[in-house]
């Protein structure tokens, strides 16, 4: 097998990776809670940059998915939930313990009750939160797609390193979106991608061609609407594990649209 084939092999079946940016930690962070570990894939910080901890337990009001909602954000995107966990267990063990701020969840969902609880809870919610509040759904999707990429069949024949990141962010941005269509528009995918709008209309052909996208509506150019696709998430395990469970099954059934690509840019 050649590098080249490993390379894009390796992509194709990547797993999500637990790390995160290493920084030297002081014993001590701002707030004076004690560090009792370093750990070199732990949260870069204390606390994360804009990170207000108290803020985002007030602003969760006892809501425990809102809250790793909200701090899910702060995060990079190879963070685990275990790290967060470790980083925030000893703050909120200093301010009276999890039940004191999330016993009681008037959504339906469990409480926490403890440590292993609020652990157990974090991961669960972790793995489902597609929407980060405050960062558009194509840039969650980039930023995915830069952590864990995708590799395609055409790379296997020859390399095509760009054409993969395309279609590393079109299968994030589905799973991101849930069980719903999504939307490509050219120009916005450049300058996403920091190329030309025509680049992105041979990728999103390629991709169609490929089978990784299918076209469900298709709207006139000029009516400045976007056409709506579906991404066959089933191609990749990496993807099949953090999609809505309906996604496979939409793409196979939608039905095809002709003369795609096209509409709004």
């Amino acid at each position: 097998m050649s590098k080249r084939t490993r390379h894009h092999s390796a992509c194709a079946t990547a797993k999500p990776v637990s790390a995160a940016v290493t920084v030297a930690q002081d014993s001590q962070d701002s707030q004076g809670f004690s560090r009792k570990r370093k750990d070199p894939a732990a949260p870069s910080s204390a606390r994360a940059p804009g990170l207000n901890l108290k803020e985002i337990i007030e602003g969760s009001q006892g809501d425990f998915f809102k809250f790793c909602r909200l701090l899910r954000a702060h995060f990079p995107e190879k963070t685990t939930a275990e790290h967060v966990f470790d980083f925030l267990d000893p703050h909120l063990q200093r301010w009276g313990g999890w039940a004191r701020y999330f016993a009681r969840d008037d959504d339906g969902r469990p409480g926490v009750e403890d440590s292993e609880t609020a652990l157990a809870l974090m991961e669960t919610y972790w793995r489902r939160i597609r929407f980060l509040p405050g960062k558009p759904p194509l840039q969650q999707a980039l930023e995915k797609a830069s952590a864990h990429p995708l590799g395609t069949l055409r790379g296997k024949k020859r390399a095509t390193p760009k054409y993969d990141r395309f279609v590393s962010v079109c299968g994030w941005l589905q799973t991101t979106v849930g069980d719903a269509p999504v939307y490509l528009p050219e120009r916005k995918m450049a300058e996403l991608l920091n190329t030309s709008p025509a680049l992105v209309h041979a990728w999103l052909r390629w991709a169609l061609e490929d089978g990784f996208l299918k076209c469900v509506m298709r709207y006139p150019p000029g009516t400045r609407r976007a056409n709506e696709y579906r991404f066959d998430t089933s191609r990749w395990d990496v993807l099949t594990r953090h999609a809505a469970r309906s996604c496979a099954k939409s793409f196979r059934e939608g039905e095809v649209c002709e003369e795609a690509p096209g509409g709004a840019e």
